[in-house]
């Protein structure tokens, strides 16, 4: 897919089997509570299971984030034996919000049917929701949908302008204000359903990423507009350098090895 808001730093580039299996240990390595995979769609990739499996120790939270373009029927097994959360895209409350936000005619439908699927099946399901200028008015109609749905938590995610969605910031951006507003106004509708929402402020400080070749990075402290370049998921200092990020926004960030990402 290619949603105009995207903010994960494609880069093109491919890495085989042996390399993903080495990132994945060295992550299992550092003995992390829970794992978030993340996508486009990571059932793109022929050895999800597999990493899935590694992953899975009966401890670990295990999350996979899906537009579902390539979940198919043979992936269930897998998601009730190794998966705690499905996530999944809905940025609308009727097919034309939704596809006008993510420029993919069809895919509304492609959820939907994975979302009566899934929650038929009680798995776990996370809904993902990108609150932007274009469906502000139609996110409360989202709610009314869900209701009908076994939903573990359906997160409210504003607009984040970065990477490629910088190029669309005048289409998007929503201030603070009007985020925090839709989303009060939802939790106070729909108080059935376990709602997140945090501004961009309050999530620019809270992530760790780790791609496919091993590349560890994180929200840039100074200008969360873009991305810091931490190191390699296989340093030992890795995480030192990152909790050190996180716990003093006036790090000096030429101690880092440090580039920025610029999307596809």
């Amino acid at each position: 897919m290619a949603c105009p808001f995207c903010y994960v730093p494609f880069d093109g580039s491919e890495v085989g089997d042996k390399k993903v299996i080495e990132v994945v240990e060295a992550i299992i390595a550092l003995n992390p509570e829970a794992v978030t995979i993340g996508g486009g769609d990571p059932f793109m990739f022929r050895s999800i299971v597999d990493l899935l499996a590694m992953l899975h120790d009966g401890k670990r939270f295990i999350q996979v984030d899906t537009n579902a373009k390539s979940l198919k029927q043979a992936h269930i097994y897998s998601l009730l034996k190794y998966v705690n959360l499905v996530g999944l895209p809905l940025d609308g409350g009727r097919r034309e919000s939704h596809e006008l936000m993510r420029a993919a005619p069809g895919h509304f439908k492609i959820v939907m049917e994975w979302l009566h699927k899934l929650s038929q099946l009680s798995i776990g399901i996370k809904i993902n929701t990108v609150v932007s200028r274009l469906n502000l008015a139609d996110v409360i109609n989202i709610g009314y949908l869900l209701s009908n749905y076994n939903i573990a938590v359906w997160s409210l995610y504003q607009f984040w302008p970065m990477q490629d969605g910088l190029k669309h910031n005048d289409r998007f951006n929503v201030d603070d204000a009007a985020y925090s507003n839709v989303a009060a106004r939802i939790k106070t509708s729909f108080p059935r359903i376990e709602i997140e929402s945090a501004t961009i402020t309050e999530r620019s400080r809270a992530y760790l990423f780790v791609n496919h070749n091993g590349t560890v990075y994180t929200v840039d402290p100074q200008n969360h507009r873009y991305y810091l370049d931490i190191g390699s998921i296989f340093e030992a200092d890795v995480l030192k350098k990152w909790q050190q990020i996180v716990d003093d926004p006036k790090y000096q960030l030429s101690r880092l090895r440090s580039r920025r990402f610029y999307g596809l």
